[in-house]
């Protein structure tokens, strides 16, 4: 019988079959993130990898990313730039307006799948997207929130000399 070792071992011919068949779906993916070009940051490589394996496997890669007046409003085939504030407490860290067009894009696009690349205001609109368009959803987390905290925290305080907290502009 198979040896349960690795997986490979006792293959029949109907299952590579259905293996091979599976590995030749291609998906259409929508990855949302809150950081990316031309922030070059540990999110943004990984959403850069991501989206470069993926395509390198067939599928077709939407990125739904911020809006950032100092790309000069680049246009980048399959991304999808998002109106966002500045957020001046994280220079190069831009904050998503709600509401947005995602969903209708999303249909536009006839995703399968969407990939939210952390839990700011896009990986919110991530999964309130895939909620409301019934689109599976899958969530990576690059930061542990509860241990970033307390980095955040001291960030967004009143600072000396002024009467009220950071804003968005």
């Amino acid at each position: 019988g198979p040896d349960p070792g690795n997986g490979a071992e006792g293959r029949d011919e109907e299952s590579s079959t259905r293996r091979e068949e599976v590995a030749h779906t291609s998906l259409r993916i929508a990855l949302f993130t809150d950081s990316y070009l031309p922030t070059v940051d540990g999110v943004v490589t990984s959403v850069l990898a991501t989206r470069r394996e993926l395509e390198a496997h067939g599928h077709r890669v939407f990125t739904f990313a911020p809006e950032d007046p100092s790309n000069g409003h680049h246009v980048e085939r399959d991304t999808i730039f998002v109106k966002a504030k500045e957020f001046r407490p994280y220079p190069g860290y831009r904050l998503a307006i709600f509401p947005g067009h995602e969903i209708e894009a999303l249909n536009d696009l006839d995703v399968d799948l969407i990939h939210s690349h952390g839990i700011g205001f896009l990986g919110i609109k991530g999964l309130w997207c895939s909620w409301a368009s019934r689109i599976p959803i899958v969530q990576t987390f690059h930061t542990l929130v509860q241990e970033a905290i307390p980095f955040y925290r001291a960030r967004l305080m009143v600072p000396p000399g002024r009467t009220t907290p950071y804003a968005c502009s």
